[in-house]
């Protein structure tokens, strides 16, 4: 009996060792990765907080060694020079005038584009499908001469010219060469291919064509993937500056004044030039107001925007 004792009490000793050597690997496994993800957290949002911290800061910290982080003589005037630098809100209308209506367009022209390869048939389908990856791959300069050209003299003979004008972007998006249009139709074939056809097909029996079945189907089906391409056409084409300078250089665009913020050599303010570094502080302001309505979209659309992601069959 002695025997068994000692036996039964040494193999519970050998499992409570091991058991707590499995707890202790999970407790120095998890405190590994959540320092990983705050140090990768932090490479990624250092840029964003230096932006914060910048903005608020007066000139005279600038010089001050011992201001690092916290700013001791706290400011709003950087973002009154950007406000008013900027044309801020004839930029801010025009900007957002522009992006939803190439938003508006993008959803609707991809959405018919990414139906059709889904799900219809049609004699070179694979070669067009392959030409739409082809924009993907292909760097937007080799074509840009064309285009221009193309919208310095639209239409037929000598034609009009419509740069400077909404024209030349909205042209673009409603015929399918909008920013990253080709990515857009991806998205939606591959979402459109994981919807079960069964939709389709007991709304062919119940005498539904093809138009009725995308509109009234596969339509409010795609809410997720259509919330995500309006996020990704949205924030690209606010960020654009590329096209923007290309066709319309004298419009009042976000993206193109930003840029000009720290352009100007020679900034004046009442007769009196501006330190340049002065002219940094308020650059940053002027990020920060460029910037925060996309960050707020984003917090109110974070959850479709992960969901058509996860549908879309995107990984990596």
């Amino acid at each position: 009996m002695k025997l068994v004792k000692s036996v039964a009490v040494n193999s519970r000793k050998k499992r409570s060792k091991i058991i707590s050597s499995k707890n202790l690997k999970k407790i120095l496994w998890g405190l590994f990765r959540t320092a990983l993800i705050f140090a990768i957290c932090f490479i990624i949002l250092y840029p964003l907080f230096l932006r914060v911290v910048l903005s608020f800061r007066d000139v005279v910290d600038v010089h001050d060694p011992s201001v690092i982080w916290v700013t001791r003589n706290f400011t709003l005037h950087n973002y009154e020079l950007a406000l008013m630098f900027m044309n801020f809100w004839d930029a801010l209308r025009g900007t957002f005038i522009l992006s939803a209506v190439i938003t508006i367009l993008q959803i609707l022209v991809c959405a018919i584009a990414g139906y059709s390869f889904a799900r219809l048939k049609f004699k070179g389908q694979g070669i067009i499908f392959a030409l739409v990856i082809f924009t993907i791959v292909v760097p937007p300069q080799t074509t840009i001469i064309s285009r221009y050209m193309t919208f310095l003299n639209f239409g037929p003979g000598s034609g009009v010219n419509i740069l400077n004008t909404y024209w030349p972007f909205f042209i673009s998006a409603a015929t399918g060469m909008g920013i990253k249009s080709g990515l857009f139709i991806y998205l939606y074939r591959q979402f459109f291919r994981s919807m079960p056809k069964e939709l389709e097909e007991a709304a062919m029996v119940d005498g539904a064509g093809v138009v009725k079945t995308f509109i009234r189907i596969i339509i409010p089906n795609a809410t997720p993937m259509i919330i995500t391409v309006a996020l990704f056409s949205f924030v690209w084409q606010w960020n654009d500056m590329y096209y923007a300078t290309l066709f319309a250089p004298t419009m009042d665009f976000l993206s193109i004044n930003v840029v000009a913020l720290g352009a100007g050599v020679n900034w004046r303010i009442a007769g009196e030039y501006v330190d340049s570094n002065q002219v940094a502080l308020f650059v940053n302001a002027g990020m920060m107001l460029t910037i925060t309505p996309l960050i707020v979209m984003y917090l109110f659309m974070q959850k479709f925007f992960v969901e058509g992601i996860e549908r879309s069959g995107i990984v990596g």
